[in-house]
């Protein structure tokens, strides 16, 4: 629900629950907002079945999650960069508006302005060092635990497979958001893209057929399997 978008008509994909004699069944379908666009409902099981298949395309290796790491590590840093160099854009500013009540707090005491006017401004800087100083809070990591928390997630990112067939329906949700985008539900088929940089994960097996290079994922493809000369283009 709220990941998947129907293959006909654009509409969201939602979840329904229906209780017959036989047990509790729960279905995927568009949402039909439009009117009823043909598109068939689909188990949650066969669903469950499509997306671990897509999961199961990323393959990972010491070596490549050496390489994930290093280009998460180099973002990091830069994003790192990018955040002291907000920070002190927000000092700056901040200062500058603790220097204004500095000036206006003179004016006042000078007689150049009256108390309405002095505490009319006052009020509005005070406002936006407030504003700034939320602004400080919202740029404020700590580099350690970042880094800490990358190191658990690589940890665990060879568990993919166990997290989704294991996990609680937020743990496969989040995880489907994390590494797939674009999906697509039409017929019962469903179609999808990896997201960066998960879709360098991928390993290409003489078995799988269901890869369309440079294209979407299709649980039942009809183009044909790609050279493996294709991933080093």
């Amino acid at each position: 629900t709220r990941l998947i978008k129907c293959g006909k008509c654009g509409l969201s994909i939602t979840g329904t629950t229906k209780v017959k004699k036989t047990g509790v069944y729960r279905y995927y379908a568009c949402t039909k907002r439009h009117g009823n666009c043909g598109n068939p409902p689909i188990k949650e099981s066969d669903l469950d079945l499509q997306l671990a298949n897509a999961i199961k395309q990323i393959r990972l290796t010491p070596e490549s999650i050496n390489e994930l790491k290093i280009r998460t590590l180099e973002l990091l840093d830069d994003e790192f960069k990018r955040e002291k160099d907000k920070r002190h854009e927000v000092s700056t500013k901040i200062n500058e508006l603790s220097l204004r009540l500095d000036k206006l707090l003179t004016m006042r005491l000078e007689g150049e302005i009256n108390k309405g006017e002095y505490l009319e401004n006052k009020s509005k800087i005070n406002e936006e060092i407030n504003y700034q100083k939320n602004l400080m809070k919202d740029v404020r990591y700590n580099r350690d635990e970042v880094r800490n928390q990358l190191e658990l997630f690589f940890e665990n990112i060879f568990n993919l497979e166990k997290v989704f067939n294991n996990g609680t329906y937020e743990e496969k949700h989040l995880l489907i958001q994390t590494l797939v985008e674009d999906l697509e539900l039409d017929d019962k088929k469903l179609s999808w893209n990896f997201r960066k940089p998960y879709d360098s994960l991928i390993e290409i097996d003489s078995d799988l057929k269901n890869f369309n290079w440079g294209g979407k994922w299709d649980s039942n493809p009809r183009p044909p399997l790609p050279q493996r000369g294709a991933l080093t283009n």
